[in-house]
């Protein structure tokens, strides 16, 4: 059977982000195409901080969210279920793009959330709400209804980044249990 034409502008995998700056080509990275560095909490503060310079906001974290829904359907490309655990701060924001952003392409999911919606910062509170506005249903990690139970193929941790500085404690600490007993790729 024949594939149906797909409007290349509505695919929810599609990176105008990319498409807008120059065309560098994709990098491919292997252990053979290193060495590759490894950056401490301040090397990676730096780097992000220089990717944000100039990009409106919300650019950067819709194109980190894009990437990480990319590699989810490379890892699991048949996932029956992907779970995405949702932390308080801007990660949390990246992990709702990705969830709108499976949702989209077909892939089930279901979304943890490990913050209180209304202490978002703002890219990410924007980016869930664009989540919920694409039919993605968040749940709190201790909500039990529909698929709630069901295993996931495959699991997204966008619970925390940089801005740790301390054991996760409460929900997050919970929540990462949780993920590490699911059994499922992370």
């Amino acid at each position: 059977p024949r594939m149906p034409l797909r409007d290349p502008m509505r695919d929810p995998m599609r990176d105008p982000l990319r498409e807008s700056g120059p065309a560098a080509g994709p990098v491919r990275v292997t252990a053979e195409s290193g060495p590759w560095p490894l950056h401490g909490s301040a090397a990676a503060k730096a780097l992000e901080a220089q990717a944000l310079a100039g990009r409106a906001a919300g650019e950067l974290m819709e194109h980190a969210g894009l990437a990480v829904a990319r590699l989810a359907r490379a890892l699991a490309p048949s996932a029956g279920l992907v779970e995405i655990w949702c932390g308080p701060g801007n990660n949390g924001g990246a992990g709702y793009v990705a969830a709108r952003r499976l949702h989209q392409s077909g892939t089930p999911v279901r979304v943890r959330e490990c913050g209180v919606p209304e202490r978002l910062p703002t890219d990410a509170a924007q980016a869930r709400q664009r989540a919920l506005e694409a039919g993605v249903a968040p749940w709190s990690p201790t909500q039990a209804a529909g698929n709630a139970t069901a295993r996931p193929d495959l699991v997204i941790d966008a619970l925390l980044w940089l801005g740790t500085s301390r054991a996760p404690e409460g929900m997050l600490a919970d929540a990462i249990g949780r993920i590490q007993a699911s059994g499922a790729l992370v």
